[in-house]
């Protein structure tokens, strides 16, 4: 059973300013009309900018189970595993985000198509080609969709 307390603002950066965040990223592919699912950050970091759905894997969960509580909590949907994208680091200067994040990223598929609900963390959601992703991305996710579509796309 994990802890569903957030850390406070504090609290993350003291921790995560002396070890690597682990993440995981979950590149939603749909593979019959050559599209990946992006969504529109409505938060800090990356504000604005377009990315796939992730974010920290807690200390008592799988990589698998961190997708799960990933794509029911920022999406409302259920997806299915396709396989491992890459894993990816992302190393930060700016002083107003953990230095170091570990993203192991996956390609995933939506197992049962229903209406998407977006958490407090995405502004929107859009279909993109694999060929015309927006030009504006954050992190790593340009790299793990190119990745993911190299693999399994």
């Amino acid at each position: 059973m994990h802890s569903t307390a957030r850390l406070t603002d504090e609290e993350f950066m003291v921790i995560f300013s002396k070890v690597p965040r682990v993440c995981v990223d979950l590149v939603i592919l749909d593979r019959v009309n050559s599209r990946v699912l992006l969504i529109k950050r409505g938060i800090k970091p990356f504000l604005g900018y377009w990315g796939v759905v992730g974010g920290s894997i807690y200390v008592d969960e799988s990589p698998q189970q961190a997708m799960d509580r990933h794509t029911r909590t920022d999406l409302g949907i259920e997806i299915r595993e396709i396989g491992l994208a890459g894993v990816f680091q992302n190393i930060y200067t700016s002083g107003d985000y953990p230095p170091n994040l570990i993203v192991i990223a996956y390609a995933v598929e939506i197992a049962k198509f229903e209406p998407i609900i977006l958490s407090l963390e995405a502004t929107e959601f859009a279909w993109y080609n694999y060929d015309a992703l927006p030009d504006k991305m954050g992190w790593t996710s340009r790299e793990e969709v190119e990745a993911a579509v190299r693999l399994w796309g």
